[in-house]
């Protein structure tokens, strides 16, 4: 049974709602998962997600967490686009360096980073407030949350991207293709990367190059 309890700090509450962005996404996208709880190392994770075969899909869901942390901190920073860059030069340092930052995520979109980063920036804009009910739930309650109970509480209920909202998410990324390209590029080289410590050395390279992940 499922207990109440009160937040330790602000900084759960933003852990959570960074979860929180990714477990609204999946319910969207109609993926389900085991339940939403804390990490060995301390941060919160969605538990055993259940990924379909639609890579970009997959990867909106994937860019759920870190572009709603980047929407956050654009509000809190009233506007300034100017941020968007380091941003997303912390997320291309942390797929080679942080295993305990960003590099999670960015692996799961891996090769549909530029295309899923928009439409995650505008789903978390037009989902904020669900998003952070689901925040407040997940800080009272003992992890981990199980499926069934977010689901009941949460599912059919976010809004779907709009055109407006969408082409804000792009206008605030203009100029940073470049920059989501060297981070699909960093997701690669990690991926090569892990292969070959695993003895499998079919990289990921060839595809990409080729167009046959889905970046759209």
């Amino acid at each position: 049974m499922t207990s109440l309890r009160e937040p330790h700090d602000d900084t759960e509450f933003e852990e959570a709602r960074h979860v929180a962005a990714h477990a609204i996404a999946h319910l969207h996208m109609g993926q389900t998962f085991r339940s939403v709880g804390a990490h060995s190392a301390g941060w919160w994770e969605v538990i055993e997600p259940i990924w379909g075969t639609n890579q970009r899909t997959n990867a909106r869901v994937a860019m759920a967490g870190p572009c709603l942390d980047l929407a956050v901190a654009l509000v809190e920073e009233d506007g300034d686009v100017a941020l968007v860059g380091s941003w997303l030069e912390t997320w291309r340092d942390d797929v080679a360096s942080s295993p305990q930052g960003y590099r999670h995520d960015l692996v799961d979109a891996a090769g549909s980073i530029t295309g899923a980063a928009a439409w995650a920036l505008a789903f978390c804009r037009a989902n904020l407030e669900l998003i952070d009910e689901l925040s407040w739930t997940l800080t009272k309650m003992h992890a981990p949350v199980e499926y069934a109970f977010i689901s009941a509480r949460f599912a059919g209920r976010s809004a779907g991207v709009d055109p407006a909202t969408l082409n804000l998410a792009e206008r605030d990324l203009v100029g940073h293709s470049r920059a989501l390209d060297r981070i699909d590029e960093a997701v690669a080289d990690y991926l090569d990367a892990e292969r070959a410590e695993t003895g499998l050395h079919q990289s990921v390279r060839a595809p990409l190059a080729a167009g046959l992940l889905d970046r759209s």
